[in-house]
């Protein structure tokens, strides 16, 4: 159930999003405070990425639910909020700006999906799907959504369809572990049981990976001015399909260190697709 101030927080939102609303928000629309609200507070999130703080987490958190109350007719303003909600632990607070967001985008897909990944959390199973197929329907392209979508076929029995979820999410993404993971699960209940080795194998060689990338995350947090954590920290990125990350490590390592060998061949490969 959501708290009293998150249903409030809700109502103003679907409020300011309907065309046909007649009732005013209290707060005067204040677009242009909103928006240097917004973009301050989405430059918190990502510096998060890169710096993770708890006092960086709390300003983001404050500048986007800001933005989100002096301007409620902005999808993103709360999108961003709610995904600033999660990241705080608050999955209620979360879930209302993603209905407020939904109500004022219905194909905001990656809106639709955060909140079908929430609502299967509360065990609302079959709206969670709704939500799920309705961000796949927008267009959103991520094998993370369709193993959200697998876990929520198995709960509903579906098990075949589920498989295909899976099997869908390894094709799109290699390195997707959890796809792996239950993938094995159900091979093995169809008793497949070569193929769902295989399967389990893939799985353990990704989360053995998984578990030095972070530690590398670790490492480079603990001392951020080492280019070589840098470096290593790309590597690992680079074989988890994380390109994004690892581009951004060989930068870090190349700000603190100007000129190192390792730091540049390696972005030069990953921006040469290598």
């Amino acid at each position: 159930m959501l708290t009293r101030s998150s249903a409030l927080l809700l109502t103003l939102g679907l409020m300011a999003c309907t065309p046909d609303a007649e009732v005013e928000t209290p707060e005067a629309l204040d677009a242009t405070a909103a928006a240097e609200a917004f973009q301050r507070g989405r430059g918190q999130q990502v510096l998060l990425a890169s710096q993770p703080s708890q006092e960086r987490l709390d300003r983001a958190l404050q500048l986007l639910e800001e933005a989100a109350r002096l301007d409620a007719t902005k999808v993103e303003h709360h999108y961003y909020a709610g995904v600033a909600r999660e990241a705080h632990g608050n999955p209620v607070a979360a879930r209302a700006h993603y209905e407020a967001a939904v109500a004022c985008d219905g194909t905001h897909g990656q809106a639709h999906w955060r909140l079908g990944k929430l609502l299967h959390g509360e065990g609302e199973v079959a709206l969670a799907r709704r939500r799920l197929e309705r961000a796949l329907e927008l267009g959103v392209e991520d094998a993370a959504l369709l193993v959200d979508l697998g876990r929520v076929l198995e709960d509903l029995s579906e098990l075949e369809a589920a498989e295909a979820r899976y099997r869908e999410a390894t094709r799109l993404r290699e390195q997707e572990t959890l796809a792996w993971f239950r993938l094995a699960h159900l091979l093995r209940l169809r008793g497949a049981t070569e193929e769902a080795e295989q399967a389990n194998l893939r799985y353990e060689f990704l989360w053995s990976l998984e578990q030095e990338y972070a530690g590398l995350r670790r490492a480079v947090q603990a001392n951020p001015h080492d280019p070589a954590a840098q470096v290593a920290l790309a590597r690992a990125a680079q074989k988890l399909g994380h390109g994004d990350v690892a581009v951004r490590a060989c930068e870090a390592a190349l700000v603190v260190a100007p000129g190192f060998e390792p730091a540049q061949e390696l972005l030069d490969a990953l921006g040469s697709g290598q």
